[in-house]
């Protein structure tokens, strides 16, 4: 079933917010590993950068000048995109037990950078943190003003993109669905 603009069954409810970050991955690699095994298996991405160089687009005064690279690009694949999803998705991986701070940080930093893939430069209007829960109060505010989002699993989902709502929801049973997203799409006084 594929779904746009349908609002998915609400379980980050049942999720472990005791923990920084979920899972049991030691060390990055060992959890961008479980991140790629799950991003083959969903099917739903036509390529996956691994690595990517970027170029900030923007600086601002007195911050260290340094070059960026992000852990994931992802490519919506034609059934994505039919279901309405056509962003290219940054996705930055850490090791399980982490605070969300720095991440976070890094993630904002990235939405501002192109990045280099073969003979292209690509944007991510969104950039995804794994592995981490939905965040909430004013944590979550800063992230959606930024264009950062979540991605995690659940006891019925191995999947889950979340922006402001669950944008991309994939079941264990192969299924997927899509939401429009609106975040990091304003500006100026809220």
């Amino acid at each position: 079933m594929i779904a746009l603009d349908v609002e998915p069954e609400n379980d980050e409810i049942e999720l472990d917010k005791s923990r920084p970050s979920f899972g049991e991955w030691s060390t990055e690699e060992d959890s961008a590993a479980e991140f790629d095994r799950r991003i083959e298996a969903c099917g739903l991405f036509e390529r996956v950068f691994k690595e990517v160089e970027g170029y900030y687009l923007a600086f601002r005064p007195n911050r260290q000048q340094r070059g960026a690279r992000i852990d994931r690009i992802l490519l919506p694949n034609k059934k994505l995109r039919d279901a309405g999803w056509s962003k290219v998705i940054g996705v930055e991986i850490k090791r399980s037990g982490e605070k969300i701070g720095k991440p976070l940080a890094q993630a904002i930093d990235y939405t501002y950078c192109a990045w280099n893939v073969g003979h292209y430069w690509m944007l991510a209007e969104n950039v995804f943190l794994w592995p981490f829960p939905k965040q909430t109060r004013a944590l979550e505010s800063v992230m959606l003003q930024n264009g950062v989002g979540v991605v995690y699993d659940s006891p019925r989902t191995p999947l889950v993109f979340q922006l402001e709502r669950q944008v991309i929801r994939i079941e264990k049973d192969g299924q997927f669905r899509v939401a429009a997203a609106a975040s990091g799409t304003k500006v100026g006084s809220r």
